[in-house]
């Protein structure tokens, strides 16, 4: 039987009937039409290959319950489209599954990096005033961490507020010198992660 010469209709219903060569006429004669119709449709090649590949898996495994009005090219035409715009519904949810993902990670991570970074420099911050000789620790512990004024301080620890002042300044230049290393390491650190 020369298949080439076989109507649409006979094609069908050798295909129904599970005739792997109907199957392969049909792809022959179809298939440079609906590629075409697919790439102008995708602009992708790979994408347009994707679309007819199911489409043609679609007909063979439903071939026994096919029910096609026509003919079989518009079949398989509005295949091709169908296909397409399942792609793109398709592209549109990961595309959005994407972004939020990606919104959540960029946010989660920023929030998650600030509270590490503030606890490691609280913690830090505490550790060197505590180092501290004298009484520069507890001053720079009471203005910094307890938000006391300076006339608080200097009536809590019994000293004048010059002397609190000077305890305070001289608490804030050995902070930024000795936790400016630790800071500029740190945020080294999480750029280069």
């Amino acid at each position: 039987m020369d298949y080439q010469t076989l109507d649409e209709h006979e094609l069908l219903a050798l295909l129904r009937s599970d005739d792997q060569r109907a199957f392969d006429e049909i792809y022959a004669r179809f298939h440079d039409f609906l590629f075409f119709y697919a790439y102008k449709l995708t602009q992708d090649e790979s994408e347009s290959r994707d679309i007819l590949q199911a489409l043609f898996v679609n007909l063979w495994t439903k071939r026994n319950e096919l029910e096609i009005k026509g003919t079989i090219l518009s079949y398989l035409h509005q295949g091709i489209k169908y296909g397409f715009l399942n792609e793109e519904r398709r592209k549109t949810v990961v595309s959005k599954y994407k972004e939020s993902l990606h919104k959540y990670l960029q946010e989660g991570y920023t929030h998650t990096e600030e509270a590490v970074f503030e606890k490691e420099l609280i913690k830090r911050l505490r550790g060197l005033a505590e180092e501290m000789p004298g009484k520069s620790g507890q001053v720079f512990l009471m203005a910094h961490f307890d938000n006391l004024s300076i006339s608080q301080i200097a009536e809590l620890l019994d000293i004048s507020e010059k002397t609190v002042r000077n305890l305070q300044s001289k608490a804030v230049k050995d902070v930024r010198l000795k936790l400016g290393l630790a800071i500029a390491i740190f945020l080294l650190i999480g750029a280069n992660s």
